[in-house]
């Protein structure tokens, strides 16, 4: 876009002109630039339809004209209105997520949370009595009975250790090629007094231009083919998904032990292992009446079991193009 001082900027109005060729006059008797609009292509036609008016080279069909200002501009000139912001061929570039696991605390076996103990005299320890185990690593009084059992599953949850997920998003901002306020024409202008199909113009005071617009993409007209791609914001719809993280660690030397008295006293009355199988086990007498269960972590770390993902993007919003001379 040219917003220079010392070559006209216009805007439009609905009177009448004569056609002159005086572009000195046209530019309030500064140069012209060599790129901006002449007789012969440009949309400068030529000044004189009255004080303040020029004749211009109207847009093609689905096109209005528009000005084109700085974004700190809030007033729009003489004869617009409608005033908006807009921004200039937003760029995004691409975007990612990751995830970062942390371990809360060391690993322990004693979670506290129940496993399941299953008695039997099968091999499948299905025919006996089925117990909720604490697994706190504290001692645990009451009654239990191992009559016309000699096997037993303890089925302790997984995971010894506890960790942190967290998600980090590597997003950078949307940036722009510039940012705008733009004003619509309030009354479509007439070409009376104009030749060559020109319509009559009202001038715009520096740092404004004449421009014109259409939505979407389109090529610029001839005779305003300096193009600015503008949206009147951006959607960002880029996000990262949740992510979880699991510990490596697992328990070693797992057992659950039955006591003959209350507190974890008196003789061993039985033996389980934490495998998950059902195995054989050697009950001394029919009862007991306490349990610990007992485990060692290994040394582990936390992994990534579930990673975040990307998604989304930021795409221009009433997207149109404006194009200048």
């Amino acid at each position: 876009m040219r917003i220079a001082s010392g070559w006209l900027t216009v805007g439009l109005a609905a009177s009448g002109c004569s056609l002159t060729t005086d572009l000195d006059e046209l530019n309030g008797g500064t140069s012209t630039p060599s790129d901006a609009g002449t007789d012969a292509g440009g949309p400068l036609i030529g000044p004189s339809c009255g004080e303040g008016l020029v004749c211009v080279t109207p847009p093609p069909l689905g096109w209005k004209f528009v000005t084109l200002g700085p974004e700190e501009a809030d007033a729009c000139p003489s004869g617009y209105t409608a005033g908006s912001k807009a921004v200039e061929a937003p760029h995004v570039d691409p975007f990612s997520c990751t995830c970062t696991c942390q371990p809360n605390g060391q690993p322990t076996c004693q979670t506290g949370a129940p496993a399941d103990l299953s008695l039997g005299s099968d091999l499948a320890c299905t025919n006996g009595a089925a117990l909720s185990i604490d697994t706190s690593g504290l001692c645990q009084n009451g009654s239990f009975s191992f009559a016309a059992s000699d096997h037993a599953k303890l089925v302790v949850p997984s995971g010894v250790g506890d960790c942190a997920a967290t998600v980090v998003s590597d997003i950078p901002p949307v940036t722009y090629a510039g940012k705008w306020s733009t004003c619509t024409v309030q009354v479509d202008p007439l070409t009376e007094s104009c030749s060559d199909g020109a319509v009559c113009a009202r001038q715009v005071p520096s740092p404004y231009t004449v421009c014109v617009a259409a939505d979407g993409a389109q090529e610029c007209p001839p005779a305003y083919p300096h193009a600015h791609p503008l949206a009147s914001h951006v959607n960002d719809a880029r996000e990262c998904s949740n992510c979880s993280c699991s510990a490596t660690a697992s328990c070693v030397q797992s057992q659950l032990v039955f006591y003959k008295m209350d507190y974890c006293s008196g003789s061993v009355v039985a033996t389980a292992g934490a495998d998950g199988t059902c195995d054989a086990i050697s009950a001394t007498m029919q009862t007991a009446a306490s349990y610990r269960y007992t485990g060692t972590a290994t040394e582990g770390s936390c992994i990534v079991s579930t990673d975040s993902v990307a998604s989304g993007d930021a795409y221009p919003d009433e997207p149109r193009t404006v194009c200048c001379p």
